[in-house]
Parts: structure tokens; C-alpha cells; sequence
């Protein structure tokens, strides 16, 4: 079981880091578009940002959980990834209309 969990969190750390990049990558494009950004666009980018720093923290309580905790982590841990993953897209999306 140890193995597989120890998989599981490297499967996660990347799938981490590619968020990352990507809110790395809209925190690029913003900067450049800083005139044109609306106050709901910079509103909207502060959460995301925030929802990357508590995936981020949640991934470092996951890798400290025991393994009785692990599964209630886990559990939110997929939630923030989703939630991180379809805010990204979404305001990606909008940058680009």
C-alpha cells in the first residue's frame, strides 16, 4: 500500500506543477494585458492564485498525513485539483476572447 500511495503523491506533485506553471503562465499574459485587465479579471486571478496556494499546502498536509488520514486528504486534495484545473481553463478562456 505504501507503494501506491507514494505513487499517487508523485502523480499528483506533477499534476501540481503543471498548474502551477499554468497560473504562472496567466500571471505572465496578465501582466502584459495590466491596462486592458478589468478589476473583476485581477479579482478573479487573486482567488485562482489562492486556490493554487491551498493546493499547494494541501499536497504538503497529504504527503505529512497519516496513513488513517490519508483517504479525508485525498478526498480534498482531488476537489482542489478539479477546482484549480476548471478555474485555469476558465479564465484562460476568457483571456482569449
Amino acid at each position: 500500500a505504501a507503494m501506491s500511495r507514494k505513487n499517487y503523491e508523485e502523480e499528483i506533485a506533477d499534476r501540481l506543477k503543471i498548474l502551477e506553471t499554468a497560473v504562472h503562465q496567466l500571471r505572465e499574459e496578465l501582466d502584459k494585458l495590466d491596462d486592458e485587465l478589468s478589476e473583476d479579471q485581477i479579482a478573479q486571478f487573486s482567488e485562482l492564485d489562492e486556490l493554487r496556494k491551498r493546493s499547494r499546502s494541501t499536497f504538503q498536509e497529504l504527503v505529512d498525513a497519516s496513513d488513517e488520514k490519508f483517504d479525508d486528504v485525498q478526498d480534498r486534495m482531488e476537489q482542489y485539483w478539479r477546482s484549480l484545473g476548471r478555474e485555469i481553463k476558465a479564465f484562460d478562456d476568457q483571456l482569449k476572447h
